[in-house]
């Protein structure tokens, strides 16, 4: 989701979790929300925008990722 008062992009991963926020400009997800065009990576690890410490903190090796804006 799009906060545009704070700059930031949010997404709550599971019930009783905190949301997650970056700022709109961040990763793969800015890139999608300001072109508002879709990315599909093969190999996340190829990809400059693609944050790896997330991998890193949760034992976890992201292979490929679809990212597509949606609007209302």
């Amino acid at each position: 989701m799009v906060d545009e008062i704070n700059g930031q992009l949010w997404s709550k991963a599971a019930k009783g979790v905190d949301p997650i926020r970056i700022p709109i400009t961040t990763g793969i997800v800015g890139h999608v929300v300001n072109s508002r065009k879709i990315m599909n990576i093969e190999d996340a690890y190829k990809e400059s925008l693609f944050n790896r410490n997330v991998d890193i903190i949760n034992n976890y090796r992201t292979k490929s990722i679809l990212c597509v804006p949606i609007f209302d």
